[in-house]
């Protein structure tokens, strides 16, 4: 229930983003230069770093061409010169996406028709396809000019695996492609606004510099050419995907286009690696737990950690009596019964059937004396009670739980 992987698939997945970052110091570098060197040798004991590094690399496919780490002081772009605004947020704040879809679409419609006719308007979608096991990512743009009919439009792919690497790839072709206009002369200096649906991107291009993805820091860096050279002054604003914003719905599907094109074999940076790094944890954590012979009882109700399950909105006590009803792993007569032979299963209450979840929650007549068996009521029960549902239910059934306990 808790996002937190096995202990062993955490240290698995640090050896091989410290082996990233180490093959990615700078020359001559003495850990650079061990980890480059190494050749793998007998031990008749436990295998060290690179031992590990060499069994999960048959696992995971890490990348051979790598971007040096930049080491260099942190500085914030919050002031820096050239750093777009970056609204995260539509001309209604209110309107997010639990609201409805005509609400949202009608709010990101207004949101776009705000910015005047004499700004450049572009759009930007990334996009992820998985093929015969392998993920490509592809990147779309539509660019509007002021006073042109036709739109240009750009797609590619690239070398990232994720949906947020890809969208950071269209921002910066998008800009990158603006700069070339303005310098061969064929565009006219005009404000710009860039709509995406990547709130993630927005909120990196307020990170410190030296934490900033490489693809963002190339962004910044030509905004900043373009607000010096040409003094062109650019917004980001944050538009909702899959609404039927015209603009949105062509950079999406020159993205998913983008995933069918073969990837240049471009340098990946740290935070790509990392990324890669993230995705086989999940997918093998996923897999183990989908294919595991413990926890089903769970597994039936809750195929992984899921941020819409509203445990997580419970105060720290509540969830803690959750997760051990749901596992079964609480003070109940046959859990105990597991480990002492000879422990009288039966429920301490009603002294009828064997006191298990089940048993307390829904069928004992003590605790239910009005409803009576669960067979009789049990759709009336489990609107009452439940282990798995929205948060009151949840709280309902926590200090239902908690008192029956101290009885």
């Amino acid at each position: 229930m808790a996002n937190l992987p096995p202990l062993r698939l955490r240290r698995e997945r640090a050896v091989m983003i410290a082996y990233e970052k180490f093959k990615r110091l700078e020359e001559g570098c003495p850990v650079r230069s061990l980890v480059n060197k190494w050749q793998a040798g007998n031990r008749l004991k436990r295998n060290s770093f690179m031992h590990s590094v060499r069994e999960l690399s048959k696992e995971v496919d890490l990348p051979q061409n790598r971007v040096a780490l930049a080491l260099h002081g942190a500085s914030s772009p919050a002031n820096a010169p050239g750093v777009p605004e970056a609204r995260k947020s539509l001309i209604d704040p209110e309107v997010n996406k639990k609201c409805t879809k005509t609400v949202l679409r009608n709010t990101a419609r207004k949101t776009v028709a705000q910015y005047p006719a004499d700004y450049i308007k572009v759009y930007t979608d990334g996009s992820t396809r998985e093929n015969l096991g392998q993920k490509t990512s592809g990147y779309g743009v539509v660019v509007q000019f002021p006073g042109t009919i036709e739109n240009d439009e750009i797609l590619g792919a690239c070398s990232g695996r994720s949906n947020y690497v890809a969208e950071m790839v269209a921002i910066q072709n998008a800009v990158e492609y603006i700069e070339e206009r303005h310098n061969e002369k064929t565009a006219q200096p005009s404000p710009i606004v860039l709509f995406t649906d990547s709130l993630s991107s927005l909120q990196a291009i307020e990170s410190p510099a030296d934490t900033l993805p490489e693809p963002l820091a190339k962004t910044l860096a030509c905004v900043g050419r373009l607000q010096e050279e040409h003094k062109i002054r650019t917004t980001f604003q944050y538009v909702p995907g899959h609404v039927d914003v015209e603009g949105n719905v062509k950079a999406d599907l020159l993205a998913k286009l983008g995933t069918k094109l073969d990837p240049v074999d471009e340098p990946q940076t740290f935070e790509q690696a990392r990324t890669i790094g993230d995705e086989w944890a999940r997918n093998k954590w996923s897999k183990s737990w989908e294919n595991g012979n413990t926890g089903r009882e769970v597994w039936q109700n809750l195929k992984g950690p899921s941020k819409s399950d509203e445990w997580w909105q419970l105060n720290r006590e509540e969830q803690v009596t959750i997760a051990r009803y749901r596992t079964g792993h609480c003070p109940i007569c046959a859990y105990f019964a597991k480990f002492k032979p000879n422990f009288d299963s039966r429920c301490r209450h009603c002294q009828d059937d064997v006191e298990t979840v089940n048993h307390i929650l829904y069928e004992c007549a003590k605790l239910h004396p009005k409803q009576g068996h669960l067979s009789e009521t049990k759709a009336g029960l489990h609107e009452e009670l439940a282990l798995y549902g929205d948060r009151e239910a949840l709280r309902r059934t926590a200090a239902f739980l908690v008192r029956v306990i101290r009885e």
